[in-house]
């Protein structure tokens, strides 16, 4: 099977899907999702995107990103934040392995209502999923930044 081809366009909005390596519940542990999601704020700076919504569940990571650099596309922010959470986690665990599956799901949001609908999507995975009754008390989301106003030092909340 061939390559994902990928439209890459500084400026456009993706909502974004990684799976786990055999789906195996890396992220059931607190520890690992606030590495993870320091990671992925490091690399908002580093590789210069808006991060509009995420959610960190067991098995899976949504997100929903802006890209703002031609330098650092879609592919580019994903390697950086799977390599490198991939690499710091096997050493903090002393273990080895695959971490990802090897490609990730995206797709280019098509207006503020397609944007809105999956923002509501990320927030409603764990209520879906049987963890949480109401989004706002999944701590591994950005519920909380659009549903209490409480900022957090990741999401790039989006304004209507």
């Amino acid at each position: 099977m061939g390559d994902i081809i990928r439209y890459k366009e500084d400026g456009y909005i993706y909502f974004v899907t990684t799976n786990t390596y055999s789906r195996k519940e890396i992220f059931k542990n607190q520890r690992a999702c606030e590495f993870l999601r320091s990671i992925i704020s490091y690399y908002r700076f580093v590789c210069k995107f808006k991060l509009y919504s995420y959610c960190i569940m067991p098995e899976h990571l949504h997100m929903i990103i802006q890209t703002l650099s031609k330098q650092y596309d879609i592919s580019t922010i994903m390697k950086e934040i799977k390599g490198t959470f991939a690499r710091e986690y096997n050493i903090l665990t002393r273990k080895g392995g695959e971490i990802w599956q090897w490609k990730f799901y995206d797709s280019v949001i098509k207006d503020e209502s397609d944007l809105m609908t999956k923002i509501n999507y990320t927030f409603e995975n764990p209520v879906r999923k049987g963890m949480v009754k109401n989004a706002t008390e999944y701590e591994f989301s950005s519920a909380k930044s659009y549903l209490l106003n409480e900022k957090d030092y990741i999401t790039d909340v989006y304004q209507l």
